[in-house]
């Protein structure tokens, strides 16, 4: 297996190798449950192991959600979208997702934004964010639970104009929808073929406009 990064290798924590191996493991059963083959090294954060893959000699990415992640409500949101904003889901499991791999172009929205387009950048992200709306599929959280914690926190000043932020975006009423819940520049990647594409969703539910 690969060699891992003193910052990856923290990001194993709090189960260490032993977590590592058993999304690995993980991994190479869906790998064979749909026929995809290996295609370089994984990636392990908190949330997951992302695995590159090829399927039928295409480019794609499997993902090996984590038992305590924060994206467990992903597959369905991006079934929900059908590759409408996102990649593509392809094939989802309880714990797995196989998903369209970016083949990135241009610069991305960091380089963009640090070489003087942040204006460029952002556009690009609130474009983005538009698409991935409309949608309300099973298993997502609620923005309000998880926003609950800055109640903890309210001898911050910051935590203080954060829950004001909060209760203002919570107040109107009617259906809530699916958000992508983390949406930045380094989750919105140019592709070569279908340009700017969204990944890693959290899977929240938001209120109305």
């Amino acid at each position: 297996m690969s060699t891992k990064t003193p910052s990856q290798a923290a990001s194993l924590a709090p189960d260490g190798a032993g977590r590592q191996e058993r999304l690995q493991a993980r991994a190479a059963h869906w790998a064979r449950q749909w026929a995809c083959a290996l295609d370089g090294a994984e990636i392990v954060t908190e949330a997951a192991l992302v695995w590159p893959c090829l399927l039928g000699g295409q480019p794609v990415m499997l993902k090996i959600l984590a038992d305590r992640g924060d994206e467990l409500g992903q597959a369905g949101l991006l079934a929900a979208w059908g590759g409408r904003g996102p990649v593509a889901l392809l094939e989802a499991g309880p714990d797995a997702l196989l998903m369209e791999r970016v083949t990135p172009v241009g610069p991305g929205l960091a380089a963009m934004a640090l070489g003087g387009a942040d204006d460029a950048a952002m556009h690009l992200l609130c474009d983005a964010a538009a698409r991935l709306r409309g949608v309300n599929v099973p298993g997502l959280v609620p923005l309000d639970r998880r926003m609950a914690d800055l109640d903890k926190r309210t001898t911050w000043p910051l935590a203080r104009w954060a829950c004001g932020l909060r209760d203002d975006m919570l107040a109107p009423k009617g259906d809530w929808v699916g958000l992508h819940g983390d949406l930045h520049h380094f989750n919105l990647l140019q592709d070569a073929r279908r340009g700017w594409l969204a990944i890693d969703p959290k899977g929240l539910l938001e209120p109305p406009e």
